[in-house]
């Protein structure tokens, strides 16, 4: 038993520092930790001591363990205003497909659930087809 419990916590270890992301400053001092953040101006990596943020102007080299790229700042200005359009205009049209084809449910008075669901969604897709058409330009 004391032989498993010795190999689990080992490859728990080694498996821990293999993952490790490492920041290589300009002084030749390396870093290992987890990286948190990356922002233009700094990175925050946790290490074993804590969180540590580090001036990207200090960072030689960021070498990292994960195969997915640490999270990233995303702000308002990054996103594309065609593509803030398209997404505006996409919600305006469920909106108002929505609310137009339940309007004409309640004045048509369609006794079918299916016919209902049908005038529904079709609002729903010519409002966002509409939505997108607008927003888009």
């Amino acid at each position: 038993m004391k032989d498993i419990l010795c190999i689990l916590l080992f490859s728990l270890v080694a498996m821990s520092i293999a993952l490790a992301d490492t920041i290589i400053m300009k002084s030749g001092m390396k870093i290992e930790g987890e990286i948190q953040t990356i922002t233009a101006d700094s990175v925050t990596i946790k290490t074993t001591s804590g969180i540590v943020t580090i001036a990207a102007v200090d960072i030689a080299t960021i070498e990292t363990a994960k195969t997915e790229p640490p999270p990233r700042d995303i702000n308002d200005a990054a996103i594309p205003k065609s593509i803030k359009m398209v997404g505006y205009g996409c919600l305006g049209g469920v909106v108002g497909g929505s609310v137009a084809g339940l309007v004409g449910v309640w004045t048509e008075g369609y006794g079918d659930p299916y016919v209902a669901g049908t005038v529904i969604f079709g609002a729903i897709i010519a409002g966002v087809l509409m939505g997108v058409a607008i927003g888009s330009k």
